[in-house]
């Protein structure tokens, strides 16, 4: 028996819905997220008003949130979430950014690990580093291999590189200081050091919270 000939159905109320769903779901999924500059670039993702806008060729990045990742030109592989996270990142690549505005102000750095809320906020030229807590290692700029976990844990940190602090406000008032260590809350906060909760300048000082002296 012939199969019945195809009816060309009328575009109803429910074609409509879906239509007007589908629209919603775009624009909730970002307002010009992602650029058509886009040329060469490749298996990149943006969710977010802003997000990836200016990007041309860079392959496997993430960008969720505002703005996140919007100056974005070249740079390969770098995974930000948060509203504003990893925006002026135009050629520093595989950053691993969580959080509002972390590591916003990175250019060229590269491999950082900034979470939480502002954590690495002013980093621009900086590499091989990682903040974990609210505003740690917020004014670094171009010191390398610093470790921050903690609630403003070197917050102060700007060029000092290879420090490590762990607890909430270590190595605080560190600036310039290099290979200082401390595992300790309010780490460095002693009466020979010219600044409170850290070493400002001084290198190569270590403390520990069963010790409780500097080696």
């Amino acid at each position: 028996m012939a199969s019945a000939p195809f009816e060309k159905l009328p575009l109803g109320p429910n074609f409509l819905s879906c239509l007007a769903l589908a629209a919603a779901a775009a624009f909730a999924l970002g307002l010009i997220a992602s650029s058509s500059s886009i040329t060469t670039g490749g298996y990149n993702t943006f969710i977010g008003y802003g997000s990836g806008d200016a990007l041309t060729d860079a392959d496997g990045n993430v960008g969720v949130g505002h703005d996140t990742l919007g100056a974005n030109v070249h740079s390969d592989r770098n995974t930000a979430v948060g509203y504003g996270a990893g925006y002026d990142i135009t050629t520093g690549g595989y950053n691993c950014l969580f959080g509002f505005s972390a590591g916003e102000n990175l250019t060229i750095g590269a491999s950082n690990n900034f979470l939480s809320m502002y954590a690495g906020y002013a980093a621009t030229e900086a590499s091989y580093s990682t903040g974990i807590g609210y505003q740690a290692l917020y004014d670094l700029t171009t010191g390398n291999h610093n470790v921050a976990i903690g609630l403003q844990s070197q917050y102060d940190t700007n060029t000092g590189h290879s420090n490590t602090g762990v607890g909430n406000y270590s190595l605080y008032g560190n600036t310039t200081g290099y290979e200082n260590q401390t595992t300790d809350w309010m780490g460095n906060q002693q009466t020979n050091y010219t600044e409170p909760y850290g070493n400002n300048t001084g290198s190569r000082k270590n403390t520990t919270p069963s010790i409780g002296k500097h080696n």
